[in-house]
C-alpha cells in the first residue's frame, strides 16, 4: 500500500513537471508576438526546471543511504545547483546590466559547475573486469575522443578563429571544459556498474551535449540574444533532460531494480548512438553555416565511421565466442537438469509456471508444466500455505524452506521441500525461484524413527514396571511358599495360599512379556509342547480376531522344542495379528503343528545325501491366511525392522522382525509363501528336543561336600520386603544371612576382615551403587567367592555375557525357595570343585 501510495506521488509531481516544461516552451513561443509580461514570465519560469533537478537529486542521494553511488549523485547534485546559481547570476547580469559579462567572470560563471561534475562521472563505481586493455573498450574511448574533437573543433574553436576572436583562457577554459566533461561522462557511461546510474548517465550525457550545442547557438545569435530568447527553450531543454534521467534513477531505486540489472559487458549500444549524434551535430552544422569546413566534417565523419566498423567487428568476434560459451553451457544446464533429481522451476508473480526442469516433469508426470499453475500442483490443503510462504519472502522475511505436498502422475501427492530465492525484479527471470526435492522417503524415516523413540521410550517404562512389579510378585510367592511350608497338610488355608501362588505364578507370565517387550527379559529356554501352548492361546488368540475372521488349529504332531514359552506365545500372537491385517474380508486362520524330517533314509537316497548324513526332526508351526497376500518383489523385505505393507499409521514393522529375531535365536528359521489375492504362509521351523528333566549340575562327593550350615550369605537388597522374604529362603536352605539395605552397606560388610562370607547374594537394581558395581568391588576385596544374583531384569543386554562370566548364577524374579537353593547349592558347588582342582 506505502508502495503504491508512493508511486501515486511520483506520478502526481511528474506529471506536474511535465505540464510545468509544456506551459514554459508553450509561453517561450509565443513571447516574440506578444512580449511584455510574458517575457518576464518565461524567464521567471526557467529557473524552476533547474530547481526541480535538483530536488530530484537531492531525493537520490537521500535514499542510496550506504550505497556505493551516493557519492557521485552528491556531487552531481552540488553541479546542478552550482549551475543553478550561476545561470541565474548571468541572467541576473544581463537583466540588470544589458552587456555582457567580462570574458574572466563569464568563464568562472559558465566553468564553477564542471569540476563537480568531472568528480561525480569519475566518482561511479566502476564495473568489474573494465579495462582499457580491452579492445573493445579502445575503441569506444576512441570514438568518443575523435566525436569530442570533432565537435569541439566545429562548435567552439572554428566559430571563434572564424570571428577573428583572440584565443585566451577565458575563451579556451569553458570549451575544454565542456567537451572534456562530454567525454567523462561517455567514459563513465561505459565503466558504471549500475545499470541504474547507467540509463541515469545516458540522459545527463544527452543533456550536457544538448547544452553545448545551446551554446553554439547562442555564438551565432549572440547580438540578438535577450533572456526569454528561444535559445532558452534549448538550454530549458537540457536541464529537461537531466532532470528526466534523475527521475529513472529514482524510480530504479523505489522498484527495488538490482545494481546489475540491465549490464551487459558489451554496452556497444552507447558508442553507436554516440556516433550518430555527432553526425547529426555535423550536418546541423554545416546546415546553419554551409561555409563551414565540409572537408573536416567529412574526414571526422568518415574517421568516426571507420573506428565504429572496426569496433563493430570485435564486438561480433566476441559476441561469436560469447555464443559458442553460452550454448556450452547451455548444454552443459540442460544436461545437468535432465539427470538431477532435485527439479526447479520458476514461478512468476501471479502463480503461472515460467519454467520447469525435466526432473519435475519426471515427478508428477505431467509432459507439458510451463504457463499452467503452481497452485495446481499443490495439494488442496496446502495451497493456502504454500501463499502464504511465497508472500512472505515480499516482505523480507528468513523462511526460505517450506515443506508442501505436490501431485504425481497416478494422482498420489508426495512430500516436497522447497527453497526459494525472489528473483520477480531481476529482467531475466521476474519470478520466484524454487528448488525442491522429493523428501517422502525422509518424512516416513522420521515417521518411523519418531514411532521407534515411542516405543523405546514406552520399552523403558514397560521394563521398569516389571521389575517393580517383579518385586511385589517375589514378596507375595515367596511369603506364600514360607506360609504353605508351615501349614498342616489338611489346613483349609492350603488352599488359599496355593491360590495365592498360582496368582503369582500368571503375574510372572505378564511381567515375562512386558520384559520380553522391552528387551530386557530374563531368557529362561524350557522344553514344552508348541501345540499345547497353541490350545491354551486359542481362546485369547480368538478375541483378538473380528467376527469375520475364524481360526482353527490342526495338531499333527506331539513333541518339544527348547525355547522361553513367553517369546514363543509372541511370535504366535504375532503371526496371527499380523494374519488378522492381511484379511480385510472375511476368512480363515488355519495354525498347524506337524513334524519334519530331515535326512531320513529314504529321503536321503532321493536326494543323493552325503554318506553318514545324520537324522533330524524339527517341528513345523504354519500359520496360513486367506488374505490379499504380498507381491515378490516385497517378499524379502518382510522381516526388515520397519519396513510394512500397512497403511500409515496401522503397522510399526517390527512384529516379523521380532519373529525372525526369536525363532533365529533358538536354532530355527521361519519361511515365507505368499499368492497375491491368495494368502500368504509363514512357516516356524524349531529342532526338536528330549522333554526329559535337564540334568542337575556335578556336585562333590559327599565326603567332599561342605556343611552347608557353615556357610554364610551376604544378601543385598534394597526392597525390605523381598530381602525378609528371602532371606528366610535362604535360612531354609542352611545358609546364615547377612543382610544389607544398600550396595555401600554390603560392601562395608564385606571389608571387614573378620566377617566371614561364603555367597554373595545381590540383587541387579538398586539405587545408588548398582549389583554389577557391588559385583565389581566385590571381586576385589573378597576374591574367589561365588556370586548370585538376583533380577527382573535380563541378560539380554550388551554386557549380558561379561555378567555370566563374573556370576555363578542368575536367578529370575519372581522365584522359589527351589530355585534359589539350587542356585545357591550350585554356586557352592563350583566354588568347592575349584578348590579341590
Amino acid at each position: 500500500m506505502t508502495s503504491r501510495i508512493g508511486g501515486e506521488r511520483r506520478l502526481t509531481h511528474e506529471h506536474v513537471v511535465i505540464a510545468y516544461a509544456a506551459t514554459y516552451l508553450g509561453l517561450l513561443a509565443v513571447a516574440p508576438l506578444v512580449g511584455g509580461w510574458v517575457t518576464g514570465v518565461t524567464n521567471v519560469l526557467y529557473f524552476g526546471i533547474g530547481a526541480a533537478t535538483a530536488w530530484s537529486q537531492w531525493q537520490v542521494t537521500r535514499r542510496l543511504a550506504g550505497d556505493v553511488s551516493r557519492r557521485a549523485w552528491t556531487l552531481l547534485l552540488l553541479s546542478s545547483l552550482t549551475h543553478l546559481v550561476s545561470g541565474s547570476l548571468w541572467t541576473l547580469w544581463l537583466a540588470v546590466r544589458s552587456t555582457e559579462m567580462p570574458a574572466m567572470l563569464t568563464m568562472v560563471v559558465d566553468f564553477a559547475y564542471a569540476p563537480l561534475a568531472f568528480a561525480a562521472f569519475l566518482a561511479f563505481p566502476s564495473r568489474e573486469g573494465f579495462s582499457l586493455r580491452n579492445p573493445k573498450v579502445r575503441l569506444d574511448s576512441a570514438l568518443f575522443v575523435l566525436g569530442a574533437v570533432a565537435l569541439s573543433w566545429h562548435f567552439a574553436l572554428r566559430p571563434l578563429l572564424d570571428d577573428n576572436a583572440a584565443l585566451s583562457i577565458a575563451t579556451l577554459v569553458p570549451i575544454v571544459g565542456d567537451w572534456g566533461l562530454a567525454l567523462v561522462a561517455s567514459i563513465a557511461f561505459l565503466r558504471v556498474a549500475s545499470g541504474r546510474d547507467r540509463a541515469a548517465i545516458a540522459f545527463l550525457l544527452a543533456g550536457h551535449l544538448l547544452y553545448i550545442l545551446t551554446d553554439f547557438f547562442w555564438g551565432i545569435s549572440r547580438g540578438q540574444y535577450v533572456p526569454g530568447h528561444w535559445v532558452d527553450g534549448f538550454w530549458f531543454s537540457a536541464w529537461l533532460l537531466r532532470w528526466m534521467g534523475t527521475r529513472r534513477a529514482l524510480h530504479s531505486l523505489d522498484a527495488k531494480v538490482p545494481l546489475d540489472a540491465g549490464v551487459t559487458t558489451d554496452a556497444g549500444l552507447g558508442p553507436s548512438l554516440f556516433v550518430a549524434g555527432a553526425y547529426l551535430l555535423l550536418v546541423l552544422a554545416l546546415l546553419v553555416e554551409p561555409s563551414s569546413g565540409a572537408i573536416d566534417i567529412a574526414l571526422a565523419a568518415a574517421a568516426m565511421t571507420a573506428l565504429l566498423v572496426a569496433r563493430q567487428r570485435a564486438a561480433l568476434a566476441e559476441n561469436q565466442a560469447l555464443a559458442v560459451a553460452t550454448a556450452s553451457l547451455a548444454a552443459r544446464f540442460k544436461a545437468l537438469a535432465a539427470s538431477a533429481t532435485d527439479f526447479v522451476l520458476v514461478v512468476d508473480a501471479v502463480d503461472c509456471v515460467r519454467y520447469a526442469s525435466p526432473s519435475l516433469e519426471r515427478f508428477t508426470g505431467a509432459t507439458r508444466l510451463a504457463s499452467q499453475s503452481f497452485a495446481a500442483l499443490v495439494h488442496p490443503d496446502d495451497r493456502v500455505g504454500v501463499a502464504a510462504w511465497l508472500e512472505a519472502q515480499s516482505a523480507g522475511q528468513s523462511r526460505r524452506v517450506h515443506r508442501c505436498r505436490l501431485r504425481v502422475g497416478d494422482g498420489a501427492y508426495r512430500e516436497v521441500e522447497f527453497r526459494v530465492q525472489d528473483r520477480r525484479l531481476d529482467p531475466l527471470i521476474l519470478g520466484y525461484v524454487l528448488n525442491g526435492r522429493d523428501i517422502s522417503a525422509e518424512v516416513q524415516l522420521e515417521a518411523q524413527l519418531g514411532h521407534a523413540r515411542k516405543l523405546a521410550t514406552l520399552s523403558d517404562m514397560a521394563g521398569r514396571i516389571a521389575h517393580a512389579f517383579n518385586n511385589t510378585l517375589a514378596v507375595l510367592q515367596g511369603h506364600a511358599e514360607l506360609l504353605v511350608s508351615e501349614l498342616a497338610a489338611d489346613a483349609p488355608a492350603r488352599e488359599d495360599v496355593r491360590a495365592i501362588r498360582a496368582a503369582a505364578e500368571r503375574g510372572a507370565g505378564i511381567t515375562r512379556q512386558l520384559l520380553g517387550f522391552s528387551g530386557r527379559h530374563v531368557i529362561r529356554p524350557e522344553p514344552f509342547d508348541p501345540g499345547e501352548v497353541a490350545e491354551e492361546l486359542l481362546p485369547s488368540l480368538r478375541r483378538l480376531l473380528p467376527s469375520r475372521v475364524t481360526l482353527s488349529l490342526a495338531r499333527e504332531f506331539r513333541g518339544s522344542v527348547l525355547l522361553d514359552r513367553a517369546q514363543f506365545e509372541q511370535v504366535l500372537l504375532n503371526l496371527v495379528a499380523n494374519a488378522r491385517d492381511g484379511m480385510p474380508q472375511a476368512g480363515t486362520i488355519r495354525l498347524t503343528v506337524r513334524e519334519r524330517v530331515r535326512g531320513a533314509p529314504g529321503e536321503a537316497a532321493q536326494r543323493g545325501s552325503r554318506r553318514g548324513e545324520t537324522v533330524r526332526r524339527e517341528l513345523e508351526m504354519i500359520v496360513a491366511d486367506e488374505g490379499v497376500g504380498i507381491p515378490d518383489e516385497l517378499l524379502t523385505r518382510v522381516f526388515e525392522p520397519f519396513f510394512t505393507t500397512k497403511p500409515s499409521g496401522q503397522g510399526t514393522g517390527l512384529g516379523l522382525a521380532m519373529v525372525a529375531s526369536i525363532v533365529k535365536r533358538a536354532g530355527g528359521e521361519v519361511e515365507v509363501q505368499s499368492v497375491v489375492g491368495k494368502g500368504t504362509t509363514f512357516t516356524v521351523v524349531l529342532p526338536c528336543v528330549d522333554a526329559g528333566p535337564a540334568p542337575e549340575p556335578p556336585l562333590p562327593t559327599e565326603s567332599q561336600a561342605p556343611a552347608l550350615s557353615a556357610g554364610v550369605v551376604l544378601l543385598v537388597d534394597d526392597d525390605p520386603l523381598v530381602r525378609r522374604a528371602t532371606a528366610r529362603m535362604v535360612k531354609r536352605s542352611g545358609f546364615t544371612v547377612v543382610e544389607a539395605e544398600t550396595g555401600r552397606e554390603a560392601l562395608e560388610i564385606a571389608g571387614q576382615p573378620d566377617q566371614p562370607i561364603d555367597i554373595l547374594l545381590t540383587d541387579l537394581m538398586m539405587p545408588g551403587l548398582s549389583g554389577r558395581e557391588v559385583i565389581a568391588s566385590f571381586r576385589v576385596s573378597r576374591p574367589g567367592v561365588p556370586v548370585v544374583c538376583v533380577t527382573g531384569f535380563a541378560a539380554e543386554r550388551e554386557d549380558a555375557g561379561a555378567l555370566a562370566l563374573e556370576v555363578q548364577a542368575i536367578v529370575a524374579k519372581p522365584f522359589t525357595s527351589e530355585t534359589l537353593s539350587k542356585a545357591l547349592s550350585s554356586a557352592v558347588a563350583m566354588r568347592t570343585v575349584g578348590q579341590l582342582g
